[in-house]
């Protein structure tokens, strides 16, 4: 297999979005969508059909030029199924060798976010030669925290247009993203791990 630059583990389908566009639109990048996102992230809001959350996926792929992978895992359930991910994660990273692994930083609360994060805190633990990155979905990492290394501006609008183009069946989540990209301006913050 081809080396790659980037390889990024998405827990759902839109977190790369979310959290990591000006990764997306780098040559050589590979998207792992760990879950198919079917379960509602909310008591009382619909979601997507996972059917449908992995096509609109592919739609994006194919709009910014990344190649998907699609591990299919239980919506929810990474904690209960932690060593799965584990190897899963470890064994597309020694296949791709990339240079950068993006995963959700350490302050995410979802536990699918945090079962992903652990993972890429042992790779940064054991392999020294790959950056490994964490990357905001729903929560902030502080500005003045001393982790914070890495920073890209991308274009806000743009984000908002490809979010509402590509990710329809999650529309009802656009007004959070439009508060989260708006306090930050459209940029895009990393934790280093």
């Amino acid at each position: 297999m081809k080396r790659v630059k980037n390889l990024i583990f998405s827990p759902h389908p839109d977190d790369e979005l979310l959290g990591c566009l000006s990764f997306l639109t780098e040559p050589e990048t590979v998207v792992v969508y760990v879950t198919s996102g079917g379960t509602p992230w909310k008591i009382g809001v619909k979601t997507a059909s996972s059917s449908v959350r992995a096509a609109e996926a592919t739609l994006l792929s194919k709009e910014l030029n990344f190649f998907p992978i699609f591990l299919s895992l239980p919506d929810g359930g990474l904690l209960s199924n932690y060593c799965l991910v584990e190897n899963k994660i470890l064994g597309l990273v020694e296949m791709f060798q990339p240079q950068t692994v993006l995963v959700p930083w350490s302050g995410e609360t979802h536990p699918d976010h945090l079962v992903v994060h652990l993972t890429g805190q042992e790779l940064s633990d054991n392999v020294k030669t790959i950056k490994v990155l964490g990357f905001e979905v729903w929560t902030f990492i502080p500005a003045h925290e001393s982790y914070v290394g890495h920073t890209r501006l991308v274009n806000l609008s743009w984000k908002k247009k490809l979010f509402r183009e590509f990710y329809k069946s999650q529309i009802e989540v656009l007004d959070l993203m439009n508060t989260k990209l708006e306090k930050r301006g459209g940029t895009e913050v990393f934790e280093i791990l």
